[in-house]
């Protein structure tokens, strides 16, 4: 038997110490029901795209829907990671801005970059309510 096959048989008769890979969840927060759901082709239709649009399987998307958890489209979220850019831009112009007198070219940096938040923040609309 090649070395490569013997290993791996031997491996298999001892048991594992550490396995590695994510840690078993607790008993409590484990999904071990499981219901049967029937729908016409629209309404799967439907979940589908919406489920999509959150970026989420349609079992994820249903289950935050019927617990009521807030569902978050993917447009929400890559315009927050927008803003996160946005606001490390505006960090590192005060610093700048402390390094030396305030410039026009920072001055106008600025503003550029304050009108770019503002544009963000009305596409985000307001935040959902939890």
């Amino acid at each position: 038997m090649p070395d490569a096959e013997q290993n791996r048989s031997e491996s298999q008769n001892e048991s594992p110490t550490n396995q590695g890979g994510r840690p078993p969840k607790p008993q409590s927060e484990r999904r071990t029901h499981s219901h049967g759901l029937y729908l016409s082709e629209s309404e799967k239709q439907k979940i589908k795209s919406r489920a999509d649009a959150a970026n989420l399987s349609m079992n994820e998307y249903l289950r935050r829907k019927a617990l009521g958890t807030p569902i978050e489209p993917k447009v929400r979220r890559a315009k927050r990671h927008d803003l996160t850019w946005i606001a490390l831009d505006i960090e590192t112009i005060a610093e700048k801005a402390e390094e030396a007198a305030l410039s026009a070219e920072i001055e106008e940096k600025l503003k550029e970059t304050l009108e770019k938040i503002e544009q963000l923040i009305e596409e985000i609309g307001p935040a959902e309510e939890e």
